[in-house]
Formats: C-alpha cells, sequence, structure tokens
C-alpha cells in the first residue's frame, strides 16, 4: 500500500485524512503500513494546513483580526466526535507531536524537556492523576500553537517587528489553545495551555492570573525556566541555572511549587 499525498488522503465526507487518523490507521495496518509512517504523513497534511497563517498574519496590523482568525481558523481545523474512543486517542497526540517536531525540532525538544520537568513537579507535589494526566499531554503540546509561526521567525537573531512578535509571543498560544480546546478529549489540557503565559500578559479571554489552577502554574514555571535556560534560543545566550531560578521564583507562583522546583534542580533530576 503507497502513502500518497493531497487528495489521495481526503476522507469521502471531504474532512482531512488527519482527522480521521484512526481509521486509516487501522486500515493501513490491515494492509502492512507502518503506522509510524502514516503517522508521519499525517502529520506532514496538518502542517500543510496551517502553512500560510501565520505568513500572513504577519503582515497584518490589526490585533483584533489577528485574533480573531487565529481562534476561527484553530477552533474549525478539528471537529471530532464525542465517541472517539479512548484507544484511539493516542493516534491523534502522535500526529500533533510528529508536527511539532517536523515543523521546528528545537521546539519540539524544549516541549519533551518542559514535560519532564513538570511531570516530576507535579509527582513532587501529589497532583491527582487525572490532573497529572492532562499536565502531561499540555506540558507536550504547550506550543503546539508554533506550527503557525514560520520557520525563519523562530530562529531570528534580528528584532521582530510589531506583528512579528505578537504573532511569536501572543498568537501562537491562541492558536494552540483553541485548537486543543476544539478536541473534546483535550479540553481540560486546553486550559492548562491557556493559563500558561497569564504572568507575561497575554492569555485567551476569561483567564486571569488571579484563578491560575495549580497545574497550570506548574507548566508556567518550567515552560519559564526551560525557556530561560535554553542553550537554543537564536535571539538570547541561556541563563545559568540560578540565576533563571531566580526569574523564576521573583513570579507569584504557589510556594510549595516552588520549594519543590527548587527540590528538583538542586537535586539534578529535572531531566535533559
Amino acid at each position: 500500500m503507497k502513502i500518497k499525498a493531497g487528495p489521495a488522503l481526503r476522507s469521502y465526507d471531504g474532512r482531512p485524512s488527519w482527522q480521521r487518523a484512526s481509521q486509516l490507521v487501522r486500515a493501513a495496518a490491515a494492509k502492512g503500513v507502518s503506522k509510524d509512517r502514516l503517522v508521519e504523513q499525517l502529520a506532514r497534511e496538518f502542517l500543510a494546513s496551517v502553512r500560510n497563517l501565520g505568513e500572513g498574519l504577519g503582515m497584518w496590523n490589526r490585533e483584533d483580526l489577528i485574533q480573531g482568525k487565529v481562534r476561527d481558523t484553530a477552533s474549525g481545523l478539528i471537529k471530532l466526535s464525542q465517541d472517539i474512543q479512548p484507544g484511539e486517542r493516542e493516534i491523534f497526540l502522535e500526529i500533533l507531536m510528529m508536527a511539532a517536531r517536523i515543523h521546528h525540532t528545537p521546539t519540539f525538544q524544549h516541549q519533551e524537556r518542559v514535560a519532564a520537568l513538570s511531570l516530576r513537579v507535579a509527582a513532587e507535589l501529589g497532583l491527582a492523576s487525572e490532573e497529572e494526566d492532562s499536565l502531561s499531554i499540555a506540558s507536550l503540546l504547550h506550543d503546539i500553537g508554533k506550527v503557525i509561526v514560520p520557520v525563519r521567525l523562530l530562529d531570528a537573531k534580528r528584532r521582530l517587528n510589531h506583528n512579528e512578535t505578537f504573532l511569536v509571543k501572543n498568537m501562537h498560544l491562541l492558536f494552540g489553545y483553541y485548537l486543543l480546546d476544539s478536541i473534546p478529549f483535550l479540553k481540560n489540557a486546553a486550559r492548562i495551555v491557556g493559563f500558561n503565559h497569564v504572568f507575561d500578559g497575554y492569555q485567551p479571554e476569561g483567564f486571569s492570573e488571579n484563578a491560575i489552577p495549580l497545574a497550570g502554574q506548574i507548566l508556567s514555571a518550567a515552560d519559564f525556566y526551560d525557556a530561560l535556560t535554553d542553550l537554543k534560543r537564536a535571539y538570547k545566550p541561556p541563563f545559568p541555572p540560578q540565576e533563571a531560578l531566580r526569574y523564576v521564583s521573583a513570579r507569584p507562583y504557589d510556594p510549595t511549587l516552588l520549594a519543590a522546583l527548587k527540590k528538583i534542580l538542586a537535586a539534578g533530576t529535572a531531566g535533559t
């Protein structure tokens, strides 16, 4: 069975094939096609569906129009039914993670490190298992919205103009939030992602730092710490760990969270 791109991967009802990935994977398995190979193809199709969005938005100068376009595009991309079986959900997560890896490997690696640190903090704090599961997904996909950001901007060493900065910093969060929120079984993870940049001053409508849940704080702190210490940020040198920790500690995170984070970092078990 040869996997073809484009129209050959469209379903009979016109939906992009990555929206019905579990059915395709089952059909491919019956014909001896590798699941990993098909997941990669479907991830590339997903990326193709959003490729021009970021390029176009970077030229706009109305922030309200940009926000509306991002919200409508993300929410319209995925309309999954409520009857997806738990065993099929992993396929959709694999497609989104593969898309992140293909689009920008350093961002994907950052997501993996943030997930490792977030889950260690969650375990230290005894976070409820259901909330920890949502945090696991949220941390692995918290930057999925950057698939709409052109790689040239993610790797830029120059100062970005206002529209480019707005796209990179603000719109990646909104796109990721609305995308995940449009998938019924990812709504809890989407809520955690929505709180991720509250302390940076941008968030979806209705999110406030006065009501940020513990899981949202964990992701925010882990993301902030890793961004500060990241060796692969083209626009800045990495912060030394202790200096980065001081910046994180200056934010109004839950004191027990900060204590857990300091303990984990001191023990050298934050992951690599």
